[in-house]
């Protein structure tokens, strides 16, 4: 044809209209940054070893219970929809049965669990959970902290705010 030129170097004219930060954009192979809230560290608790019969109603210094860090031996219990605990909201805990070591679904000995949806402790619960019938006769080991429920219609008025389950 007349009038026909070369090909422009378009990867030329391309490279030069497209800037070139050091380190914008996506970096899919980079190191990746993770960021926390300067009050999100962990505190280390220390966790005092109370029998599970301690928290029963009448008990010395149950009424008293108001944030104190508690391991105990529990079994695994079914949900439950009742909420004593303010620090414990509905929309973000679940609330369980801590069952008395080797008692059923169906015994008025347990205490009430609060474990937040989605932590390490909700996710060792439900792990259990699935197999408690093996757990339930000698318990597992809850580390939480203790409330007063402020109902003594129960034999056992203390909410527990889990922290973790472990077997040992």
């Amino acid at each position: 044809r007349d009038n026909w030129g070369m090909a422009y170097p378009l990867a030329k004219v391309a490279s030069n209209l497209v800037s070139k930060p050091g380190n914008a954009g996506v970096q899919a192979n980079g190191p990746f940054e993770s960021y926390r809230s300067a009050g999100a560290e962990a505190e280390s608790k220390d966790y005092a070893e109370v029998a599970f019969d301690s928290f029963i109603k009448g008990g010395s210094g149950v009424k008293s219970l108001a944030g104190k860090p508690v391991m105990f031996k529990a079994g695994l219990g079914p949900n439950k929809t009742t909420w004593f605990i303010p620090s414990a909201p509905r929309s973000d805990y679940k609330c369980v049965m801590l069952l008395l070591p080797g008692e059923s679904d169906y015994t008025r000995k347990y205490l009430f669990g609060y474990i937040l949806k989605g932590s390490e402790a909700d996710k060792s619960w439900e792990k259990y959970y699935k197999k408690r019938d093996r757990y339930n006769s000698e318990g597992l080991i809850i580390y939480g902290t203790a409330w007063y429920a402020g109902n003594d219609n129960y034999p056992y008025p203390v909410g527990i705010i889990v922290d973790s389950v472990k077997r040992k």
